[in-house]
C-alpha cells in the first residue's frame, strides 16, 4: 500500500470511527504525524492514532497464519477424501476446533483414523444438534495434541470445517495489548485527548 493510499485508508477509519460515535468535528480533521489526525471537538484538540490489527498474522505458536490454513486445506482435501470412502461417516458434520496449528501433512492420514474411530465410538450419542466433545474425552494422541474441541453432529450435506479460515487461533486481547504497550512509549504532539484507533485488516504475508 502506498503512502497515499495509505492516508486515504486512515481518514475512511477516522470517518466510520467518528460516524459510529455520532460525533462532528469542528473542522475537517487534520493529517500529521505522531498522532496520524487531529481534531477539533468543542473547542479542544483530540489526536487520533490509527493503527492495523493483523487478525491474521500469527498464530500463538509464532507460526504464519497463512501457512496454517495452507495445511488445513490440505487436510480439509485429505479429509474429503476420506469421507467419501467410508459410508458411515457421510452423514456427520464434523468441525475440528485446533488449537494452533493443524497436523503436519505427514500425519493427516492417522490423525482422521482417529477422528473417524472417535466418531465411531459415540455415534449413537449423535443428534441434529451439534454436539461438543473437549480434550479430557479424547484419548488418541493427535486429536489430544491439536483438537480444543470437537463438534459432531448428524445431518445432510456433512462437511469437515474448521477454525481456522476464521481466524480463531488468534489471541486479539494479547496483541491488541501489544500494541498499545507500543504506542505508550512514543512521543505525541500535545492534544487534550490521544485516542488510539485499532483497525483489524486482513492481509496475508507475501
Amino acid at each position: 500500500m502506498t503512502r497515499s493510499a495509505q492516508k486515504i485508508a486512515e481518514r475512511q477509519t477516522l470517518e466510520r470511527v467518528l460516524a459510529a460515535r455520532g460525533l462532528r468535528p469542528d473542522h475537517e480533521p487534520q493529517e500529521g504525524e505522531a498522532p496520524d489526525f487531529t481534531i477539533s471537538m468543542s473547542g479542544q484538540v483530540i489526536g487520533v492514532e490509527i493503527t492495523a490489527y493483523q487478525s491474521d498474522a500469527i498464530v500463538n505458536d509464532g507460526t504464519k497464519l497463512r501457512l496454517v490454513e495452507s495445511e488445513w486445506e490440505r487436510l480439509k482435501a485429505a479429509a474429503d477424501a476420506f469421507r467419501h470412502e467410508r459410508p458411515e461417516l457421510r452423514e456427520i458434520n464434523i468441525g475440528l476446533m485446533f488449537k494452533d496449528r493443524v497436523p503436519s501433512w505427514r500425519d493427516h492420514a492417522a490423525f482422521l483414523e482417529e477422528v473417524a474411530a472417535f466418531v465411531r465410538t459415540h455415534f449413537a450419542d449423535l443428534r441434529s444438534q451439534t454436539r461438543a466433545y473437549w480434550p479430557q474425552e479424547f484419548s488418541s494422541p493427535l486429536m489430544v495434541s491439536h483438537l480444543r474441541t470437537l463438534l459432531l453432529r448428524k445431518g445432510q450435506h456433512p462437511e469437515w470445517y474448521s477454525n481456522i479460515p476464521a481466524g480463531f487461533v488468534d489471541r486479539p486481547g494479547y496483541r491488541i495489548a501489544k500494541i498499545v504497550a507500543e504506542k505508550s512509549k512514543r512521543q505525541f504532539r500535545p492534544a487534550a485527548e490521544l485516542w488510539l484507533v485499532i483497525e483489524c485488516r486482513c492481509t496475508y504475508p507475501k
